[in-house]
Order: structure tokens, then sequence, then C-alpha cells
């Protein structure tokens, strides 16, 4: 479609529905919709969903200065798929586009995610780059840079994580109605449970290496827990299993993933219990992680455990007192 095409939707409503769920975010909501308004592409509507967040009252205040510049609605705690649902059936636009409410848009991201889908009306799903801030240092990897997508977006590619779409995206309003929105009882790994489901259902998607957004990386938000992100992919994965139709080899596919999950979730629980120094935990949760893990540097860890742990605990904190030592010298 053309960009007069554009213009003339647009008459008739916004062509993009920014779609913003809160929850305990009142610092950095200012942040996210400015950059929503700072937008190359004027025809949007912004729709911020108050998932019973316990800051509501400096929420709203942080709120008050956009007046009607959003749509502002309110709701009892169920968590961000159904704020994000709420706001996909309230929307007007024919493009949904999800933004976290500690997130941020480049000025160039409806522009760009806007083209392409009136450029390939046969994808559904558009995403791109995103840049890192916040307890990170600056000019750090992007999300690209650290879980690259290479190829195709097919339902193999996602499970085998070669592929992995942003929640940072646009996606037809129409393929959201038709396969299901997001699932409400996930609290984590919704989105790639989304993308799963709509790629397997044979949607196509569309993306671009060009940065386009900005992720916050901040202590305390729902992806900072490693195991419990872990746990929840490995859910993701075992939901395919009970109510998708799949190959053989699909079916082989997600149950080699799971399992390499399942050993990374037990490795991460293993080094939590060395750090607390339980040692007798990490040596069952590194043992039992290197069943599907396989590491011969995870096999002599967990022996030494067994057989030498408070040396082991000595060699850890001498390596970590040289890694420190060294870093102070550079500077």
């Amino acid at each position: 479609m053309t960009e007069s095409r554009a213009s003339s939707m647009a008459e008739h409503g916004p062509l993009v529905s920014v779609v913003v769920p809160a929850y305990n975010v009142a610092p950095f909501i200012p942040t996210a919709l400015e950059s929503v308004f700072a937008q190359t592409y004027a025809h949007h509507e912004v729709i911020v969903v108050n998932d019973g967040s316990p800051d509501t009252a400096e929420l709203e205040r942080a709120l008050s200065p956009y007046g009607e510049r959003i749509r502002y609605v309110a709701q009892e705690n169920r968590g961000p798929s159904a704020a994000r649902n709420t706001g996909i059936r309230l929307a007007r636009g024919e493009l949904v586009a999800f933004l976290d409410a500690d997130d941020a848009l480049l000025p160039i991201f409806l522009e760009e995610h806007v083209s392409r889908a009136l450029a390939d009306p046969a994808s559904s799903v558009f995403y791109g780059d995103l840049e890192t801030f916040g307890d990170v240092p600056e000019g750090g990897p992007t999300v690209m840079d650290l879980n690259p997508s290479e190829g195709e977006v097919d339902f193999i590619s996602l499970v085998m994580q070669r592929c992995n779409p942003t929640l940072c995206s646009v996606v037809r309003r129409r393929t959201l109605l038709e396969h299901g929105l997001f699932d409400e009882t996930l609290r984590r790994s919704e989105d790639f449970d989304l993308w799963l489901r709509l790629a397997h259902s044979g949607i196509r998607f569309n993306y671009t290496r060009r940065v386009v957004a900005r992720y916050r990386v901040r202590e305390g938000g729902l992806a900072a827990d490693v195991v419990q992100m872990l746990q929840s992919i490995c859910v993701v994965l075992e939901k395919c299993l009970r109510t998708m139709t799949l190959t053989d080899g699909e079916r082989e596919t997600v149950r080699h993933q799971r399992t390499r999950f399942e050993g990374m979730q037990r490795l991460h629980e293993g080094k939590r219990a060395f750090a607390a120094r339980d040692f007798a935990q990490a040596r069952t949760a590194l043992a039992e992680a290197n069943v599907a893990l396989r590491s011969r540097k995870l096999a002599a860890v967990a022996f030494m455990l067994g057989v030498a742990p408070r040396l082991l605990w000595q060699m850890e904190n001498l390596r970590e007192r040289v890694l420190v030592r060294g870093t102070q010298t550079r500077r």
C-alpha cells in the first residue's frame, strides 16, 4: 500500500494503536509516552492500560499532563497479557504497536513499521532491533546482537531461537483477534507463546536489523529473574506439546529444546545455590543440569562440589578478586 492510501485510511481514524500496559512504572512512563509523541508518523493513538497497579495515584499524576492525547483505562490486576488484550480490544487502528511502559521508541519506529506493513500485506508481524539502556553501560550490544534473527521466521526457527521477535513490535489487529490474543494464564514469555502460535498457523513475520526502539534493563523487571524466565519458556514449550498438532519432527524439536532449557534452568539454580554456599543443593542442581547440557566443565564442577566444596569456593573467590583487581588496574 502507498502513503496516499495510508493517509486516506487515517482520515477515518488512526492507522496504528500503540498499547502501553502499566504496572509499577510511574517513574518511567513519561519517557515512553514522549517517545510516541515524537514519532515521525502521526496517524496513531495511544492506549494506556493500568493493570491494577499499586502505584495508581502516582501513575495517574504522571499521565495527567497528557490529557486527551491518550486513552486511559484501569482494570483489576490480571497480568501483562490481560492488559495488552484489553488494549487490543479497544484499539481502533488496523495495526497494533506494543510498547512496555519502561521502554521507549525511536522517532522512526512507527514510520519504519508502517512502511514495511504497507509494502508487505502478506506479513502480519513486524519487528526490528532494540538498543539497551538503563542498568547497563551505554553503547552496549543491541538485543539482536545477543539474540539475533537469521533467516525466515517459522515455527522451528522460533523454537530453536534462530529468530527472536521482540515484544516491541507491530502486529495486524485482525491477526491477533483471529488467533486468540495473548494467553492470560502466562505472566512471563507470553510473547514467545503468541509468536509460536502465530507461526504454527502460517502467519508471516517481517523484521529488520535496524534499531527502532530502546529496551530498558532494570533490576526488578519481569525479565530480570533468569531462573523464572527459563522456567516460563519451558512452560510455553510444554504447552506446545500439549495443545498443538505437531509433526513428529516438530514434536522432537520442541522436546529437545524443552530439555535444554530445563538444563539451563537447573544450571542457574545451581549457581544461585553455590553463591548462597548451599553446596549440596548446588551439586544436585548442576549434576541434573549436566544430564541435559553434557558439559565436561560442568561435570568437573559438580564432582568438586562433592569432594571439596570449600576449596572450590575459595578458588572462585580468588578468581573474582583477580578479575576485580585486573579491572581496576586497566582503569
